[in-house]
């Protein structure tokens, strides 16, 4: 039981933690995008 929670728990921050580090790295790329006055396309 306690296994099992402490594995869902990592499984559902490992989830959040990758989606927000792609968040963050597109808005880095935008504000280099800026810093160098380049347009930022995807």
């Amino acid at each position: 039981m306690n296994k099992s929670k402490v594995k869902n728990r990592k499984h559902s921050t490992n989830y959040k933690s990758g989606k927000q580090s792609k968040f963050t790295a597109s808005k880095t790329l935008r504000e280099i995008c800026k810093k160098l006055k380049i347009k930022y396309v995807k």
